[in-house]
C-alpha cells in the first residue's frame, strides 16, 4: 500500500514464502487439523507430521492403507475411536501445541458427527490447564520441518500424558498408553537437537475468552508474542 515494493521484489518475496511443497510450514490450520487427526486416533503414531518431501510419507501411506485394510476385517469402526474422551484428548493437543484457533470449529465439526457437542467452556477449562509445549510459528519460532524432527506429536503426546485419557483407542487398535509406550511411526533419538525444544514454553498462551460482550455466544482468542 505504501508502494515501497517494486513488482521484482513482490516476486522475490512470493518465491520464498514457502520452504517447500505440501500443505503450511507452520502451525496452521492445515498443519493443527493433522496433529488433531493423530490426537484422534485416526491416523498411525508419527504420521501426521511428516514432511510432503520427505520418502518417510510414502512408507506412511502404504501403512495406513495396509491398516485400513485390517481395519475392516477387525471391525474397528470410527464410532469406537470418536469418543467424548479422545476429543478431550485433541482439545488438549491443540492447546499444548498453539494450534491454530480455526480447529475448534473443524473439532466441533468431526465430534457432531457422534452427537458430542464440546461447548467452548470446555475448550477453555482444558486449555487452562495444559501447558504450550511446542514452540511453533506463528505464535512462536519454530517450522514444521523442526517438529517433525524433534520427535512430532508422539513426542507432545508423551509431555503432556498427564493430562491425556491414555485408555482411548486409535487405528492400531491399542489403548494411547500402549502407543505411547511402544513409540511412533518413525522415532526419532531424544538425544538430537533439531532445534525446536518441546518444554514449557508458556503456560495458557492459547486460551479461549469467555469474557466480555463483543459476542454473547463467546470469542476465540490466541495469545501471540
Amino acid at each position: 500500500r505504501a508502494g515501497r515494493l517494486s513488482d521484482a521484489d513482490w516476486d522475490e518475496l512470493e518465491a520464498c514464502l514457502s520452504c517447500g511443497i505440501g500443505a503450511c510450514n507452520t502451525m496452521g490450520t492445515a498443519s493443527t487439523m493433522a496433529q488433531l487427526s493423530e490426537a484422534l486416533g485416526f491416523m498411525l503414531p508419527g504420521a501426521g507430521a511428516i514432511p510432503t518431501s520427505d520418502a518417510r510419507l510414502v512408507a506412511a501411506a502404504d501403512a495406513s492403507g495396509r491398516r485400513a485394510v485390517e481395519l475392516v476385517r477387525e471391525d474397528l469402526r470410527p464410532s469406537r475411536i470418536l469418543t467424548p474422551a479422545s476429543v478431550d484428548n485433541a482439545i488438549t493437543v491443540l492447546a499444548a501445541i498453539a494450534g491454530s484457533t480455526n480447529a475448534v470449529i473443524h473439532l466441533c465439526a468431526i465430534a457432531g458427527r457422534r452427537a458430542i457437542r464440546p461447548p467452548l467452556e470446555r475448550f477453555d477449562e482444558l486449555s487452562r490447564r495444559v501447558p504450550v509445549v511446542a514452540d511453533m510459528a506463528p505464535s512462536g519460532t519454530h517450522l514444521m520441518d523442526a517438529f517433525f524432527a524433534a520427535g512430532g506429536l508422539p513426542t507432545v503426546l508423551r509431555e503432556i500424558e498427564p493430562f491425556l485419557d491414555t485408555t482411548t483407542v486409535g487405528v492400531t487398535g491399542r489403548p494411547l498408553s500402549v502407543d505411547l509406550a511402544q513409540g511412533s511411526f518413525d522415532d526419532v533419538p531424544n538425544d538430537v537437537d533439531y532445534g525446536c525444544s518441546f518444554a514449557v514454553v508458556k503456560s495458557n498462551k492459547w486460551e479461549i475468552d469467555l469474557a466480555g460482550n463483543a459476542e454473547a455466544a463467546g470469542l476465540l482468542m490466541a495469545h501471540c508474542r
